[in-house]
């Protein structure tokens, strides 16, 4: 070999190590980017698990909230029906002791008509004494 010839092998094996030193120094760029999104990723990550825990919590007060709500709106429910039950049958009772207090007033006009029909004397009726 000639001492041109390894001067041209050694400017080549300099350029190929500059270009693979360029490559090197590309790829370690490259893997620092990496490994920042990764870190960054693992942070949006971590902070995603905690919204949905967060998510979860809320989601279970609310059904519970709901399960108090449906059992209140039960207990009201049942407790206007049996208002209104209560209403109806004392409406009921209301109108029996109404009747009872009509017909006992026409009772009470019936013998006082009598009684002045009669001249004052009922004849059906006689005074207790």
């Amino acid at each position: 070999m000639t001492f041109d010839e390894i001067r041209d092998l050694l400017a080549q094996t300099a350029l190929q190590q500059q270009e693979s030193s360029d490559r090197l120094a590309r790829t370690e760029k490259i893997v620092e980017s990496n490994a920042r999104a990764i870190e960054a990723n693992a942070s949006a990550i971590a902070e995603l698990r905690e919204g949905q825990i967060k998510l979860q919590e809320a989601q279970v007060k609310t059904q519970q909230q709901m399960d108090e709500l449906a059992h209140d709106t039960r207990a009201s429910i049942e407790d206007l029906v049996e208002m209104v039950t209560a209403t109806v049958i004392q409406g009921a009772e209301n109108a029996t002791f109404i009747k009872g207090l009509q017909m006992e007033n026409r009772r009470i006009l019936r013998e006082l008509r009598d009684s002045r029909s009669d001249g004052g004397t009922n004849r059906r009726n006689p005074p207790n004494g």
